[in-house]
């Protein structure tokens, strides 16, 4: 069983969550002393780019950043060409990579486990450590830019951390009780933030994170992506193929079929207001918005490879076509972005 595809169970989702356990479940080479710029072997592609499971991946403009559960942070300013290591491992593996949007952006922050933070403010060039006030083990699995100051970040057994200087220091919350699981988080431009979790949980904060709301949806499968469109719109995924949406800031949510009954793991919104979505098995898919119907269905659906992708992100490389870029536990692999973001309606 894959590191990231271990995600049928509340035991399960721990292979996820733990790196101990994931290492039970895939064998992995032993660690390597970071080093200078990595170009991937062109016999195999966009091959690993190192010897650890790629569990975090974003990009920014043609800017590329990816971790691994050895807490390695990289980048790449030419599309995934070539990439260099940033700075030392963090003590965990990092889950998460996010920015802010607007006069946010050069805010950056990547969270993970053993209390892993890693901020930037400079977008993305530079690295530091930043460290949560606790001793105990928190597993941290995603993390959201919500202003030029403000972040916030979530994870394991009702983890919930917020920073209102730009990641500097940290402060504990509590959005809701008891200790399940905040897989996921997102906000939009008009301050709206939703977490979502462990057996369908979704929580919401109209108000910029200051308090919150558990929403009732019909959906119990647990979520553990979710990112915000450019129309507004929250788009949730997770286990079994579940896809969930809401346009009125999180508030209400339409559940939505999928072909395929793998397990989601990673969302990332286009410019075109569509999303793509990236899961277990080599999943990848492509999701559009009908205006008229307010459905959400999709326009494209493959298996790219074998193993669990987190994240499907566009790029592109220096000189050539726009593309998109797989991103997940064998590595990278880059994909024609022309044969894949295609009009709802398209033939599959």
């Amino acid at each position: 069983m894959s590191f990231l595809g271990s995600l049928v169970s509340r035991r399960q989702i721990l292979g996820r969550l733990l790196p101990g356990l994931a290492g039970a479940a895939l064998a992995l080479p032993a660690r390597a002393a970071p080093g200078p710029a990595v170009a991937p072997p062109a016999a195999s592609g966009l091959a690993a780019l190192r010897d650890g499971v790629l569990i975090a991946a974003r990009s920014v403009g043609n800017r590329l950043w990816v971790a691994d559960n050895r807490g390695h942070l990289l980048s790449s300013d030419d599309g995934g060409a070539n990439w260099r290591v940033l700075g030392a491992a963090a003590p965990g593996a990092l889950t998460s990579i996010a920015f802010g949007a607007g006069p946010a952006q050069r805010l950056g922050v990547a969270v993970g486990h053993r209390r892993a933070v890693r901020r930037s403010v400079d977008g993305g060039q530079t690295w530091l450590a930043a460290a949560l006030p606790t001793q105990d083990a928190v597993t941290l699995l995603d993390a959201v830019v919500l202003s030029a100051t403000q972040i916030l970040a979530v994870g394991a057994f009702g983890a919930c951390w917020g920073s209102n200087d730009a990641g500097a220091s940290w402060k504990r919350l509590s959005p809701s009780k008891g200790d399940r699981h905040y897989n996921a988080c997102a906000a939009n431009a008009q301050g709206q933030v939703v977490i979502v979790g462990e057996a369908g949980l979704i929580l919401r904060s109209a108000d910029g994170g200051q308090s919150w709301a558990e929403v009732n949806t019909p959906n119990k499968a647990s979520l553990f992506a979710v990112a915000t469109t450019s129309a507004g719109h929250f788009v949730a995924a997770g286990l079994g193929g579940v896809v969930l949406s809401s346009s009125d800031g999180g508030a209400q949510w339409a559940v939505h079929s999928a072909a395929q009954r793998q397990s989601w793991l990673g969302v990332t919104a286009l410019d075109d207001g569509s999303v793509l979505l990236a899961g277990s098995g080599g999943a990848l898919s492509h999701w559009a918005h009908d205006s008229a119907s307010g459905n959400w269905s999709p326009v494209k659906q493959v298996r790219e490879g074998y193993g669990a992708w987190c994240a499907l992100l566009p790029c592109t490389p220096a000189g050539g076509a726009p593309a998109l870029l797989a991103v997940g536990e064998i590595g990278v692999r880059r994909l024609d972005r022309a044969a894949w973001v295609m009009p709802v309606g398209a033939a599959l």
